[in-house]
């Protein structure tokens, strides 16, 4: 179609319709286009003020667990100073009391105006002072009318009831604050969604506008041109741009579900299968493999391969890849160029890359994909594999912490044996596994003779090198289902599933014997002889209950040591029942008769377990 022409230069051409329609989309495209950024600004500034309120909660949390560890050093600082009569177990108590005091003000200042936080910061407060107050007089006690006295109050309870109530109210603030977390959590996700929604339908709406500007100038340009061409260009560009959109959408889509499935993994090799399902669909006609390098370092082994699987060998020592050497990616496009040939290479293939996979400063293994097209992996194909290892990497880093984390909190870090709160939840487990199939469960409780004697001789660091050994020799005697752990200090637990009596006695004579034979060495000298005292109970034989039985291995374990030690004994009756007559005087300035006088003639504890492990074990 031919348009007229303007016939002199007088003449002014009209504003078509077309015009008029485009400055309109323009503005309306620059309208949308402004809103959009205003609200993406607003999107993300929310986003920031959640995430910085987060951490403040993370820090309040922080600190309301740092005030009641030092809450807790008061208590053991005074327990410690009742059964050894040192002032130097007062010295936590006197760092601890400024501190608490500190962070309760830093916790007060950071509540901000929250009436409901204030209160409760308040309550806890006055619960530490109480707190306080009750161990300053137990102190005051001990010093003006002796250890004897001082028990007596302590049993008394009034220090252990005060403990529970700061324990209670720290959980209260703790739980509050955590529900705060949740909620802060949740409405930063729910903000992130309705602002990825607002950029994708901003973006849509603008890229409508565009579109059809774009069409409405084409097809202007159409009539006054009648350049065909042109428009089949510009129509083949714009459908190249849909089929990068179309194809960058669904890789997004693919990486979103990979990474959201990488997140709730549970072992690297539910990791490894969703990586390599998503593989094919992110790299179509690649072939590849996955390889993790060892926890010596000094092996990358092959944990998933697809494709053809003949290209890279199987498991190779690190220095065999240029990626791994370098530390970054090693691309080869041209096999017969000047780049240097990894290696692990078992056939040359037309290109390959190798790229490390590193999260947190640590490199944990490889990712090499080889292509059969000549020139090598595009770049949007090495830009997938990008995604894929930094989410890889990610998901095994957090997987590797989970696990780091699950062992440091069921272990003891010096011996490597279970502690304690592993062991109370394991005796529940086993005692209920042994009701329901009308088994015996034994229970040995261990302490090592003269600790104290020998830590003064040897120091702490050889009293760790005795402790450490010891931890090395029960997990090396005891059976795959037994469960060692450290009780505390120096005394020793075993939970021996469907083993009766005799079989626990022989096993803790096994245990004495080796332990009788074993050589401690510290900084290239042994360190002497050691021997050890051991008292057996038994499920049902002498409880059906946990605190019960472990009670009575430990009154059993007092009665070996009172007996001249290096023994092991049976719990008997006398273990498992109160025993509240025929108590003798204590002389005044004997802590054992004060303690034998507390615990009854035939080691029944008249107090809290807890409260006499340390003192029965020495």
């Amino acid at each position: 179609m031919n348009l007229p022409l303007p016939t002199s230069e007088a003449e002014v051409l009209p504003v078509s319709p077309i015009t008029r329609t485009v400055v309109v989309w323009f503005l309306a495209a620059t309208v949308v286009m402004c809103g959009l950024g205003l609200l993406i600004h607003r999107g993300v500034q929310h986003l920031l003020d959640e995430a910085d309120q987060i951490a403040k909660t993370h820090e309040f949390i922080a600190l309301v667990n740092d005030t009641m560890s030092h809450v807790k050093d008061v208590q053991s600082a005074q327990r410690g100073y009742l059964l050894t009569g040192e002032r130097e177990y007062l010295e936590p108590y006197h760092v601890a009391l400024p501190v608490i005091l500190r962070n309760l003000d830093r916790l007060r200042e950071k509540a901000g105006g929250d009436p409901v936080l204030l209160d409760m910061l308040a309550k806890w407060r006055t619960l530490i002072d109480d707190r306080v107050i009750v161990a300053r007089n137990i102190l005051e006690t001990f010093r003006e009318d002796g250890a004897e006295a001082a028990v007596a109050e302590l049993r008394l309870g009034q220090g252990r009831a005060k403990m529970a109530e700061v324990r209670a109210m720290a959980a209260e603030i703790e739980a509050a604050q955590s529900n705060r977390l949740a909620e802060g959590i949740a409405t930063t996700a729910a903000s992130t969604r309705i602002t990825f929604l607002i950029s994708v339908g901003g973006f849509i709406i603008c890229l409508g506008i565009l579109g059809g500007v774009f069409w409405v100038v084409r097809r202007e340009t159409l009539r006054r041109t009648q350049t065909e061409e042109v428009l089949q260009q510009s129509h083949q560009e714009l459908e190249d741009s849909l089929a990068d959109l179309r194809r960058l959408t669904t890789e997004t889509a693919v990486v979103t579900t990979m990474a959201d499935f990488l997140q709730t993994c549970q072992s690297p090799k539910e990791a490894y299968a969703i990586i390599g399902r998503n593989i094919p669909r992110l790299l179509p006609g690649v072939s590849g493999s996955i390889g993790i390098i060892s926890n010596s370092r000094n092996l990358v082994e092959i944990v998933y391969s697809w494709g053809d699987d003949t290209t890279f060998s199987g498991d190779f020592h690190p220095d065999d890849c240029w990626g791994l050497r370098r530390g970054r990616l090693h691309n080869v496009s041209d096999t017969e160029g000047c780049e240097p040939l990894c290696g692990h290479l078992l056939t040359v293939p037309q290109g390959y890359l190798c790229l490390p996979m590193v999260a947190h400063g640590e490199t944990l293994g490889v990712l090499s994909i080889t292509s059969t097209r000549s020139g090598g992996l595009t770049d949007e194909e090495q830009k997938a594999a990008r995604t894929i290892a930094e989410q890889a990497s990610l998901a095994l880093a957090n997987l590797r912490l989970q696990e780091a984390l699950r062992v440091q909190s069921i272990r003891d870090p010096l011996t490597g044996l279970f502690n304690r709160r592993y062991l109370e939840a394991s005796l529940e487990r086993e005692l209920i596994r042994a009701r329901r199939q009308d088994q015996s469960v034994a229970v040995v409780m261990i302490d090592i003779d003269h600790f104290k004697q020998f830590n003064d001789t040897h120091g702490h660091e050889g009293g760790d090198a005795l402790l450490s050994n010891f931890g090395k020799l029960l997990s090396q005697t005891v059976r795959g289902e037994d469960i060692p752990c450290r009780y505390g200090g120096e005394e020793f637990c075993l939970i021996l599933p469907g083993a009766n009596e005799n079989v626990a006695v022989q096993r803790a004579e096994t245990i004495r014997e080796a332990l009788k034979k074993m050589t401690v060495r510290y900084r290239q000298k042994p360190l002497g002889p050691v021997t050890l005292s051991a008292g057996v109970a038994v499920f049902p034989e002498h409880s059906e209950f946990g605190d019960a039985i472990l009670q009575a291995a430990d009154m059993a374990l007092y009665r070996a040591k009172k007996l001249g030690r290096d023994q092991v004994i049976v719990a008997g009756t006398e273990d498992v029942k109160p025993v509240a007559a025929s108590v003798s005087p204590p002389a005044p300035n004997d802590l054992e008769n004060v303690l034998l006088a507390v615990m009854g003639p035939n080691g029944n504890a008249c107090c809290h377990h807890e409260e006499l492990t340390a003192t029965t074990a020495e």
